[in-house]
């Protein structure tokens, strides 16, 4: 599980560097477009200007600034649109790779031990002799026994269809104590450390998306 973390963290540093090349380019784009237009706007405000006063043209100057930031801030916007879609998409690429490698984890020879070691870990929430109930995928119903003697009695483990990647949940009836110790869970929790830890920022002044 570790290794899977460290190529989380790798692929996570691939993301974030995908994503901000697109940004740089995007925005060399962005600046390139409003010079253009300032200076355009500029040298037709000259041109129309002659023969006018100073003021009209500060007047002028003043209005193509406040254009071009309007510019600035529609194409940003939209920038930010494109790289949150582009960001969706990786990330529900790299999660679908992993979802796949806990797979072939419940597959292979190393999930029963895993199912009781986590059966071992949810004895430490009892208290006194409470019932521990260990809900488990319909198809992990074929380790009760190993499960029931890694968590000590009393015990009961039941199906539960809401377990989709394997693991256990827990809970304690009597105490109302639980514990999802689920693969679901922990895929999940990988997804929102990804998302809040995948910053992304618009150009040198340090503005997030």
């Amino acid at each position: 599980m570790k290794a899977s973390q460290r190529d989380i963290q790798k692929k996570r540093e691939q993301f974030r560097q995908s994503i901000m090349r697109q940004a740089d380019v995007q925005i060399a784009k962005i600046d390139a477009e409003l010079e253009s237009f300032r200076a355009n706007e500029l040298g037709k405000c000259k041109d129309d200007a002659r023969g006018n006063s100073h003021h009209m043209l500060d007047e002028e100057r003043l209005r193509i600034e406040h254009e071009a930031g309007q510019r600035v801030s529609a194409r940003r916007s939209e920038l930010r649109r494109q790289l949150y879609e582009r960001r969706s998409q990786l990330t529900d690429d790299l999660f679908a790779q992993a979802r796949a490698r806990l797979g072939d984890f419940v597959s292979g020879p190393d999930y029963p031990d895993y199912l009781r070691k986590k059966a071992g870990k949810a004895s430490g929430l009892r208290r006194g002799g409470e019932e521990v109930v260990l809900q488990v995928r319909p198809e992990d119903l074929r380790y009760e026994k190993d499960l029931i003697q890694a968590c000590g009695a009393p015990c009961r483990v039941e199906a539960a269809e809401a377990i989709a990647l394997g693991g256990l949940l827990v809970s304690l009836p009597e105490s109302g104590r639980a514990a999802d110790e689920t693969l679901d869970a922990a895929l999940e929790a990988q997804r929102q450390w990804f998302y809040e830890t995948s910053e992304l920022f618009l150009g040198p002044g340090g503005e997030q998306l």
